[in-house]
């Protein structure tokens, strides 16, 4: 556990929804006694339909959120236990990239603000050495020098999507986080992306953290996937093991659901 990236223990988060007819009030549980780790290097896979809870435990490791009980550590540190100066460093070690590239991203900013954004709030960097990092930044994410002046208006989806993970890369973190990273991008565009991601994975030794709905997904990028029902893990394990000898009735469904779909067209074979 101490070389862990990531650890969650009895994580819990609820919300207070309407109550019923006497007023009483009602809550419903998000996230529900989760324990998880993460190891340097892995690329960790969460999977699960809509209201999982896939996206509020995204919230509560990004400090966004904090959870009812339990504890989020990240690299050795209680996150809900810092605070101040101590957060903020911890937090630079924390990346996300999100589902909408277009949303995410700040229409009056170009391309090279964007990226140079984490550099100026976490770094003591010069000028010419912020540019010299974004020209290097565009040039993993195999994005050409000509946009770094280029607004998201005049970029596609998936270059949006690259100036998202060339922002995300920008401060080294230890981990980052990928809330469906290729959604809302077309299906050749999509597998464009994920093997940038794996691609980057492998140069830098990153270690991710996967949400999707789409098992296809997680099975093409991910070592290790996690399967998410009612606010609790039911099922984890390396990727093979899960996508060819799952014991769960719920996560079979999801393998035979994204074959339906024609999703596993992105190879169930393939093997990290």
């Amino acid at each position: 556990m101490s070389n862990s990236i990531l650890v969650l223990e009895n994580v819990s988060k609820s919300y207070r929804s309407v109550g019923n007819w006497l007023g009483e009030p009602h809550y419903v549980t998000a996230v529900d006694n989760i324990s998880l780790t993460i190891q340097p290097g892995q690329i960790y896979g969460l999977v699960g339909e809509s209201g999982s809870g896939k996206s509020t435990l995204a919230r509560l490791i990004l400090v966004l959120e904090k959870p009812d009980s339990g504890k989020i550590i990240i690299n050795g540190q209680d996150i809900n236990a810092i605070s101040g100066k101590l957060l903020r460093a911890l937090r630079s070690k924390v990346q996300m990239i999100f589902q909408d590239p277009t949303s995410a991203l700040d229409p009056s900013q170009t391309v090279e603000k964007a990226i140079t954004e984490p550099l100026l709030n976490f770094t003591n960097m010069k000028h010419s050495a912020r540019t010299q990092q974004v020209l290097e930044l565009l040039k993993q994410v195999q994005l050409p020098e000509r946009l770094m002046n280029a607004y998201p208006h005049q970029l596609s989806g998936g270059e949006k999507q690259r100036v998202c993970i060339a922002r995300a890369l920008a401060i080294h973190p230890k981990l980052i986080i990928l809330d469906e990273p290729t959604s809302a991008l077309d299906k050749s565009t999509q597998i464009n992306i994920l093997n940038l991601l794996k691609n980057l994975q492998k140069q830098h030794g990153l270690t991710y953290l996967l949400i999707s709905h789409d098992l296809a997904v997680l099975n093409y990028i991910c070592t290790h996937i996690g399967v998410m029902k009612h606010g609790k893990i039911i099922e984890e394990g390396y990727r093979k093991q899960i996508i060819t000898s799952c014991t769960n009735s719920y996560t079979n469904q999801l393998i035979k659901t994204a074959r339906l779909l024609n999703n596993f067209s992105l190879n169930i074979e393939y093997d990290n």
